[in-house]
């Protein structure tokens, strides 16, 4: 009897084992359902417009962007610009609500930010090339959604951060980790959804933002341009 029971548990384990895909395999899905990595290679620019919400105040947003050269944030606050960019290696930002009424150097988180939305391909999906770790945590399950853990370590800086994929469609339902925000380390989350089609690509078109659980920014996109002219003068102070 107890050959028999041990030989059912090593079965079941081998079963469950072989149903688990590796981390790779579930990178690899995650690229094919948001359209591809040659298909995102393929992207040059994008454009994207939406509003941002917060404080009870519903703000204009444009996002510009030359993959591989720079990208430009620009937000509507009450008459004014709120301005963040990177470009020619530099970030700087323009923010007369938050003591900067001209063009300031960008640092720390920010700038890596930036920087790495100036890639076509993901962090995530392109890690073994850029030199990042990534290991596979298991399930969970969250708002009723079940999907796959994700641990990523970033090579530069050794900060780690967590992706949970779907285990239904392979999108990327949200993102934890660690943020320097007016000088202290807070615990981000980032929800998206309401998942669109553009150019042949799928974005997530709702992002909400949290700091340390509470809501910070809800992030709306009505429409993202692909492969259009951007001016690379605008990612200049």
């Amino acid at each position: 009897m107890k050959k028999l029971l041990t030989s059912f548990l090593i079965l079941v384990a081998a079963t469950v084992q072989a149903q688990t895909p590796s981390v790779d395999e579930i990178i690899a899905s995650y690229a094919k359902a948001i359209g591809g990595i040659e298909a995102l290679n393929k992207v040059t620019s994008m454009k994207s417009t939406g509003s941002v919400a917060m404080q009870g105040m519903d703000l204009p947003m444009t996002s510009q962007i030359i993959f591989k050269k720079g990208i430009r944030i620009d937000v509507e606050v009450m008459g004014q610009s709120v301005i963040r960019a990177y470009g020619n290696g530099k970030g700087w930002e323009i923010n007369p609500f938050g003591g900067k009424p001209t063009a300031t150097e960008m640092t720390g988180d920010d700038l890596l930010e930036m920087k790495e939305q100036i890639n076509p391909v993901d962090k995530l999906i392109d890690y073994k090339n850029l030199g990042h770790k990534v290991e596979l945590v298991g399930e969970e399950t969250f708002e009723g959604t079940k999907g796959w853990n994700i641990k990523f370590t970033h090579k530069e800086t050794g900060k780690t951060s967590n992706y949970l994929i779907s285990a239904a469609d392979y999108m990327l339902v949200k993102t934890t980790g660690k943020k320097e925000l007016m000088g202290q380390q807070v615990d981000e989350q980032t929800v998206y959804s309401n998942i669109k089609e553009f150019g042949g690509l799928k974005f997530p078109t709702m992002m909400a933002v949290s700091f340390n659980g509470n809501l910070f920014q809800e992030v709306s996109i009505s429409n993202i341009e692909l492969n259009v002219p951007v001016d690379e003068k605008i990612f200049n102070e």
